[in-house]
């Protein structure tokens, strides 16, 4: 699910919740770089999603499971994509990066 809070000069926030484990690798960077096209300069996108290793490598088994569990076609890519990496190719700086529970939260400024 996306959110765009939109201002006369642009916009200034895009908000994904729950989206980029959803979707497979090539479309992962697609919308990534179509959130950043339409955030104007300083505006900032927010991420959050499922956890992935790099934020709680101690969680593998139990990524793993959720993808035989529940049936998740993208997840095993997913978890071990690096999200930050995608916003810095997309032209974003990546300020900051937070994992609470099962959910991680990216906060990152368009140059």
């Amino acid at each position: 699910m996306l959110f765009c809070s939109r201002q006369r000069d642009g916009v200034l926030a895009v908000v994904s919740v729950f989206l980029f484990h959803e979707l497979p690798s090539p479309a992962r960077q697609n919308v990534i770089n179509e959130m950043s096209r339409v955030v104007k300069p300083g505006g900032v996108i927010v991420i959050c999603d499922s956890v992935q290793l790099l934020d709680s490598p101690e969680l593998e088994e139990t990524m793993e499971a959720f993808v035989q569990t529940f049936h998740e076609p993208y997840y095993r890519d997913y978890i071990r994509d690096d999200l930050g990496v995608r916003l810095q190719q997309a032209g974003c700086e990546v300020l900051r990066r937070e994992t609470h529970y099962v959910s991680t939260y990216i906060l990152a400024r368009k140059s």
